[in-house]
């Protein structure tokens, strides 16, 4: 394709055109991914951010007036997006490790043990009170650790339902706990310190 061709065909992405994005998606998609694994050595997760970077920049397709601003716009969002996710994975790592570590080492108290039990029985309650779909992301999020993209995965749902369903399951229990809500959270990011 000339340089002529990508610039009307860049021009056709910002005034909407689906088959550009189209165009643009299957010929950029592999290099990015393998770019992602730069940082993300999942192919799934890198996968799943290449997808959201094209999301990203069709939302902003506007402001895009050119093939070159276009490449750099998504490299910049699969950049940004994977130094984040590697982060959160890392963080995530060590606190699975902190627990596997407390717990084979350090005994929690009888008074810890039954603060715990209460805590998961009143998330688990407030949890059934949810729609179906927040009460699903949820308790995959809450009880398995997993993040939007794992979830989104094997829910076989975007990442933007999964986040969509997590924002509003938090708003609803956020209103379900209006006054104890602070408590209720502190003690929660207690049990699931990455929240």
């Amino acid at each position: 394709m000339t340089p002529a061709e990508r610039e009307a065909l860049a021009e056709r992405f910002q005034q909407g055109d689906e088959a550009a994005l189209a165009y643009f998606y299957h010929s950029h998609f592999a290099p990015l991914v393998v770019f992602a694994q730069r940082w993300i050595k999942d192919q799934g997760q890198a996968e799943d951010i290449v997808a959201e970077a094209f999301v990203k920049t069709w939302r902003q397709r506007a402001h895009i007036s050119s093939y070159a601003g276009l490449r750099a716009y998504l490299y910049k969002i699969v950049v940004r997006d994977s130094r984040l996710n590697r982060q959160k994975n890392e963080r995530r790592t060590e606190v699975q490790n902190l627990s596997q570590q407390s717990s084979s080492e350090v005994e929690e108290s009888p008074f810890e043990l039954v603060v715990r039990s209460e805590l998961y029985q009143h998330l688990y309650d407030a949890l059934l009170e949810l729609p179906e779909g927040s009460r699903k992301v949820l308790s995959l999020y809450f009880f398995e650790g997993k993040s939007s993209g794992e979830i989104a995965r094997e829910l076989s749902l975007s990442t933007s339902t999964i986040k969509t369903q997590k924002l509003r399951g938090l708003t609803a229990l956020r209103k379900k706990f209006p006054g104890r809500l602070q408590h209720f959270l502190r003690a929660l990011t207690i049990i699931f310190p990455f929240l």
